[in-house]
């Protein structure tokens, strides 16, 4: 069996990861891959392009480092899939001509913190809907750092820096109730949807 870039590279190739300016992935902290249930915290890893890194959003700051100040299980678990799908999403290590450098994990600490053990997954939705509303607000900024402009990209990451320390303003437990309630809204229409059309 291949190495965890070589896998992430065939499993993602259809998807053309190299094309893409953002790429989204929920992670779980579950260190046993090979098993499908396990782990207790889910966070969201996003790639982007224009600054060439992984931005690493986690809502529980018990999670953060462990006693001995070493990374957390979900930071490790970040980690590892950056890791594994960076050379995929960049094109390093893709063989003759492939220069690109790998991109760096940023740990985002002014990511607002849930207050409970249980709304992980919803600040990871959240989060992913605020990051997606970002890139299509800024189309521009991002293609100017994309072109490989130094001072694009420190505009791009700049910009992005300032979305996320916006966070906090309404990054609510509030807000998460608000998103609760409006996926199981989503999912009752949904269902009663289905059960009209059977």
């Amino acid at each position: 069996m291949g190495s965890a870039p070589e896998m992430a590279a065939e499993l993602l190739a259809p998807l053309k990861p190299d094309r893409k300016g953002l790429v989204i992935f929920a992670v779980n902290d579950n260190p046993e891959v090979d098993l499908a249930a396990g782990g207790s915290h889910w966070t969201l890893l996003v790639y982007h392009r224009p600054s060439n890194t992984f931005r690493h959003y986690d809502s529980s700051p018990s999670h953060q480092t462990d006693g001995n100040g070493r990374s957390s299980g979900s930071t490790q678990a970040a980690r590892r899939l950056a890791d594994a799908v960076g050379p995929a999403l960049t094109g390093a290590g893709g063989g003759a001509g492939a220069a690109a450098a790998l991109p760096s994990l940023v740990e985002v600490r002014c990511m607002p913190r849930q207050t409970n053990c249980y709304d992980c997954g919803m600040y990871v939705l959240a989060v992913a809907r605020a990051v997606c509303q970002w890139w299509l607000r800024g189309p521009e900024v991002a293609r100017e750092g994309a072109e490989g402009s130094t001072g694009g990209v420190t505009k791009v990451e700049a910009e992005w820096e300032v979305q996320e320390r916006a966070m906090r303003a309404w990054l609510t437990p509030a807000h998460v109730d608000g998103l609760r309630f409006e996926i199981l809204e989503i999912i009752r229409a949904k269902a009663g949807a289905a059960s009209v059309g059977a």
